[in-house]
């Protein structure tokens, strides 16, 4: 699964949780998650963790906001569960 959005609304998201936080120090928090989570990716699959492609389900948190989000992961995890 791979949820994104835009620079901006991630701008917006993390600024919410850290309002101390100027707007460069934002920005380089973002770029150093993405940084950190796109090696941990490439490390265990080699591939690029920015290709939604690689994913089952791929969702724009801007556009579906987190509780939208939520429901659909939560309507789509029993098509992904065997038993």
């Amino acid at each position: 699964m791979f949820i994104h959005a835009p620079l901006e609304a991630r701008k917006a998201r993390v600024a919410s949780y850290s309002l101390a936080w100027s707007d460069r120090e934002v920005i380089k928090y973002i770029k150093d998650e993405d940084r950190r989570r796109s090696d941990y990716y490439n490390y265990y699959t080699g591939d690029d963790w920015r290709d939604a492609g690689h994913f089952d389900i791929s969702l724009d948190s801007e556009l579906f906001g987190e509780d939208g989000c939520v429901e659909m992961i939560k309507k789509a995890l029993p098509l992904f569960v065997r038993e």
